[in-house]
C-alpha cells in the first residue's frame, strides 16, 4: 500500500488508516477477538495507522489485533476532555488499553468551535 508522509510530521503512513469506532458498541457491537481480527487484516493489507479513541470503548479490541507490532504501527487516539487534568487522565488511560509507551497522533475530539476551543482549560 502507498505510504504518504504526514504534513510536517515526518510519520509515513499508509494511504488508507483504519477507524475503530466502528467496532464499538454504538455500532457494530463486535467483540474484542471480532476486532482485532479486522485490525490484523488491516495489518495484513498494508495499514500502519490505526485511529480509536478513549470514549469509543475500542482501544482494547486494537491492543489485541496490534500484540507484536510495536513501533510498526502508528496510532492516532483522541479526548473529548474540557481540561488539561482530565485529557492527561484520557491519554494515561490510552496508553494502559493500548499498552503502549507512547501516542503518535493525539487529538482534541469533537471540538465545536473557537468558542469551544477557546473555553477549555489546558
Amino acid at each position: 500500500m502507498k505510504r504518504n508522509i504526514l504534513g510536517n510530521t515526518g510519520l509515513r503512513v499508509s494511504e488508507l488508516s483504519l477507524g475503530t469506532l466502528i467496532f464499538s458498541k454504538r455500532q457494530a457491537n463486535l467483540a474484542v477477538e471480532q476486532g482485532a481480527c479486522a485490525v490484523k487484516k488491516g495489518v495484513e493489507l498494508g495499514i500502519n495507522l490505526f485511529d480509536t479513541g478513549s470514549s469509543y470503548g475500542t482501544q482494547g479490541h486494537l491492543h489485541e489485533g496490534l500484540k507484536g507490532l510495536g513501533d510498526k504501527v502508528m496510532i492516532s487516539t483522541k479526548t473529548r476532555a474540557k481540561t488539561g487534568e482530565l485529557a492527561r487522565k484520557d491519554f494515561e488511560t490510552s496508553l494502559r488499553e493500548l499498552d503502549r509507551e507512547y501516542i503518535d497522533i493525539y487529538h482534541l475530539h469533537l471540538v465545536e468551535d473557537a468558542a469551544d476551543l477557546a473555553a477549555r482549560r489546558f
